[in-house]
């Protein structure tokens, strides 16, 4: 998602007045992240490590802004797949 950001969107000050889309790709390329899953573990862990846990949570929030429809599709599938196995077991439905 960060790699298709512009340079100027204004998630990067939102993020930290220093961050860019340049410091968040300094330390592993985006081709790597993208094929390789220990790169792509390995940058996310150095994203948090320089900017904290407020890094992931405005990550996730500005994903879920601009795909709406596929959060709620993940949402309402995951409503669906709790309540069913929660039936099975008799627990409480969401």
């Amino acid at each position: 998602m960060l790699d298709n950001l512009s340079d100027a969107d204004s998630l990067w000050k939102e993020i930290n007045t220093n961050y860019s889309k340049q410091f968040a790709f300094k330390d592993i390329e985006i081709d790597e992240i993208e094929n390789k899953r220990e790169a792509a573990k390995q940058w996310f862990r150095l994203q948090v490590d320089e900017l904290g846990e407020p890094w992931v949570t405005k990550v996730i929030n500005r994903w879920i802004k601009d795909h709406t429809r596929e959060y709620s599709d993940f949402l309402s599938n995951y409503q669906e797949a709790y309540n069913h196995i929660a039936e099975l077991l008799d627990l409480q439905t969401i």
